[in-house]
């Protein structure tokens, strides 16, 4: 079992082809432990958000495994995530890129059965 957020954006569904509010399972800045008492896990957040994570002094890599360094893009990387449309309920896959704990953008989304193999499932 693994600690995860949820990182909710609007696209058009690539199977009811409506535009949809897209709900993707992230495994980045997750964890079952947090400053305090508060964990960092099973959040929602938007693009562009800071998500919830240890004070920089702590020294705490955010970095789930399942990331990829985006080639190119120093500090960025890209988790290839399991998402549903809110429409159809449509299994997706959404590639979300993260920079300094934040989601700063969704690269591809398309159906769960086209994972791309870049990237682990």
């Amino acid at each position: 079992m693994a600690a995860y957020n949820w990182v909710r954006f609007s696209a058009t569904c690539p199977v009811c082809k409506q535009a949809a509010d897209i709900r993707a399972q992230t495994h980045m800045v997750s964890s079952f432990d947090g400053p305090g008492n508060i964990r960092c896990r099973d959040r929602t957040y938007a693009i562009g958000d800071q998500m919830r994570w240890w004070p920089d002094d702590q020294n705490r890599s955010w970095v789930s495994i399942h990331a990829v360094p985006k080639a190119g893009s120093a500090g960025v990387y890209e988790e290839c995530c399991y998402s549903n449309c809110q429409n159809c309920d449509a299994a997706l896959f959404a590639v979300i890129q993260f920079k300094d704990r934040s989601p700063i953008a969704v690269s591809a989304l398309g159906r769960e059965s086209e994972w791309p193999v870049r990237y682990p499932g």
